[in-house]
């Protein structure tokens, strides 16, 4: 039971993390753009995948910028799973020279997958195969995000890796590893 409120606690200290910046939501300048990020996604650098996400600008200036993000995709790793993601990220954006920036992300949400590739079997204690339907597994999924970005007048050129954790898998965890890429668009003139 003392192993299960630690990882409680844990969970909940990574997504008060996560969401810190948000904390600086009262000091926000209103005019600051939302933006619509589309971006490639390959877990593992060889399962695809696309997410999509809505990106706000806190707190900033010409130097950094402190962002929040909620974010939707998914990943195809064929004969083995199919997977579906929603995560809330907070990350920081700082200027390294010209419109060239390095950014880090974290984040809290939540990964369904389900099996693909054939059908599955379950062998219960009697002995007996049986057919055994799908419905998918329900994991926590942590992430962080380094990455560069470049901008450019009206849109934003990015390229990150993506480290998340799939909790549970196999009563552990597992660290999955993926690289995305895409563009950024200001959703306001």
């Amino acid at each position: 039971m003392d192993t299960l409120l630690t990882r409680g606690h844990k969970n909940l200290l990574l997504f008060l993390f996560a969401l810190l910046p948000a904390a600086a939501l009262a000091q926000a300048d209103t005019t600051r753009t939302p933006q619509l990020a589309l971006s490639f996604l390959a877990i593992d650098g060889l399962h695809p995948g696309l997410s999509g996400a809505i990106e706000q600008s806190l707190v900033g200036n010409y130097r950094y910028s402190l962002v929040a993000t909620a974010k939707a995709g998914f990943y195809y790793h064929r004969y083995n799973n199919t997977g579906i993601f929603l995560m809330l990220q907070s990350g920081a954006r700082y200027r390294l020279v010209g419109n060239l920036f390095i950014e880090n992300y974290v984040g809290v949400g939540y990964l369904h997958t389900f099996l693909n590739g054939g059908k599955a079997y379950i062998v219960d204690a009697a002995g007996t195969v049986k057919r055994y339907h799908d419905y998918g597994s329900g994991h926590f999924m942590p992430s962080i995000s380094p990455g560069l970005s470049y901008q450019m007048k009206s849109m934003r050129l990015f390229a990150r890796s993506m480290i998340f954790w799939q909790i549970p898998f196999n009563r552990v965890s597992l660290v999955q590893y993926g690289l995305e890429a895409g563009v950024s668009i200001n959703l306001k003139k």
